[in-house]
């Protein structure tokens, strides 16, 4: 492959969005330079110039060359990037993959939503009332498993009152109507649960899930650890120096004001001084797809840390999920799954996907038991500069046996398996699939529409 990146990148994406048959490239960039944000004016000429060094980037590939098609496919990619966060996912279920993109500072996040012409569109505007002002790592996946892809973002907001008060929070008034005024989204400084509508919306519920404050977060994964059937969600956090530290901040001031023109080494001398606080990863355990409960203390997961990413696997190979973590200034944690595992039933899938695309990626798995659908989708990079095991982890309950599973390939190809038995690892391949036929929908007007994902496959009779 010929491909030549200029950039300091923060991610790098790979997905089949225009459906070529080629693996394309997203490329998330945090820009180097500070924000001119206090100039709307300015911020806003620079919001409308590309900037091909810095900017996000889309590259089509095309037999194995990458060629940058930013400006032609509707994306922003101007110099005020500060991506930190990128999820690839079909969002609206209309079988093409669209990207969430969180970014840093006061710049907005984007929704991007695929036109299937090889253009996006930014809908957040229009979608989502308000979203996280520091947006970390993202992650996308069906929380309250009415097979509609949900979207969770991180953010600085500390748990307990000392912190919130110890710590500047640079989320006020006159900030908050600049970045109106300067073209931007409503922002507030906490994690926030976008839930899918189904309908082109969102309602944001983080406070209501109780997850909306985790301090200063990076990589957020939503998957099933204990098998129960709704996906449980873990945060990595922490920062080496708390340089928000408002007795610090006063301390630097009167330091600045008795050295005057400050030397390499008064720099040293001040970052030495600067606090440090160790903090502890969140893991939170999903009740009932909307309502989570802390239980970082039970999963024995409080581990003094200051953690970036994170990933999950079965490592052991015995049904349930690990987690590696990465540190800073210390050894990676692994952390093995002891949970009971006569409990809860598990299914793993396997994607074995056609020419290119090896791997499957974009492909969407829906599994439906006990009146229930859980869907995941193959797109490995999730949280924060991490990928996660590429095979697809189903928990099932108390269930042992899935009534059915499809299998939508990202080329259009769909294949439905009936009675697959729990506890156990299946391969599905592209090849044994076919091109689905498409037929009108008939008009429904009693109440509303059915959605897709409430009709379950029926048993063909023999």
């Amino acid at each position: 492959m010929a491909l030549i990146v200029p950039h300091i990148a923060t991610k790098v994406i790979f997905s089949d969005y225009d459906k070529d048959g080629d693996l394309d490239m997203l490329l998330l960039n945090h820009s180097p330079k500070s924000l001119p944000v206090l100039n709307e004016s300015l911020t806003k000429e620079i919001l409308k110039k590309d900037d091909p060094l810095q900017g996000l980037r889309v590259y089509r590939q095309d037999n194995g060359i990458f060629k940058d098609v930013t400006l032609t496919s509707g994306v922003n990619g101007s110099g005020l990037s500060y991506g930190l966060g990128i999820g690839i996912s079909d969002i609206n279920d209309d079988g093409w993959l669209d990207f969430y993109v969180s970014n840093d500072y006061t710049i907005p996040d984007y929704l991007y939503i695929n036109n299937k012409d090889g253009t996006f569109s930014d809908e957040l505007g229009k979608q989502m009332g308000h979203t996280s002002h520091f947006s970390m790592g993202n992650n996308i996946a069906d929380v309250n498993n009415d097979g509609l892809q949900d979207i969770y973002t991180l953010d600085m907001l500390p748990e307990d009152n000392r912190r919130q008060k110890l710590l500047l929070s640079p989320d006020n008034y006159e900030k908050f109507d600049l970045n109106l005024r300067s073209g931007f989204h409503h922002q507030y400084m906490r994690n926030m649960l976008q839930l899918n509508n189904g309908n082109n919306s969102f309602s944001e519920v983080g406070q209501l899930s109780g997850t909306s404050n985790t301090d200063w977060s990076w990589a957020p994964l939503l998957a099933d650890f204990n098998n129960d059937g709704f996906k449980d969600l873990f945060i990595t956090n922490g920062y080496y120096r708390d340089y928000t530290n408002l007795d610090f901040i006063n301390y630097m001031e009167d330091f600045v004001q008795s050295k005057g023109r400050l030397k390499r080494q008064d720099v040293l001398e001040l970052i030495e001084q600067m606090p440090s606080s160790d903090l502890t990863n969140y893991y939170f355990s999903n009740n009932n797809g909307i309502s989570f409960t802390n239980n970082t203390k039970n999963a024995g997961i409080l581990h003094p840390s200051n953690s970036n990413g994170a990933s999950y696997a079965d490592l052991d190979n015995d049904g349930d999920l690990e987690l590696i973590v990465n540190n800073i200034n210390k050894t990676a944690f692994v952390y093995e799954n002891i949970s009971e595992k006569t409990e809860n039933t598990f299914l793993r899938v396997k994607l074995k996907g056609e020419d290119k695309n090896t791997q499957g990626i974009g492909s969407k798995v829906s599994v439906y038991s006990n009146g229930l659908v859980q869907v995941l989708e193959q797109i490995p990079n999730r949280g924060y500069l991490s990928t996660v095991s590429q095979v697809l982890h189903f928990g099932i309950g108390d269930s042992t046996t899935i009534d059915s599973l499809i299998v939508r390939w990202n080329s259009g190809k769909v294949e439905t398996q009936y009675d697959v038995k729990g506890n156990s690892t299946i391969l599905l391949n592209e090849a044994d699939a076919e091109i689905q036929k498409t037929s009108k929908r008939k008009t429904v007007n009693f109440f509303r529409k059915p959605q897709a994902w409430l009709i379950t496959p029926t048993k063909p009779q023999t």
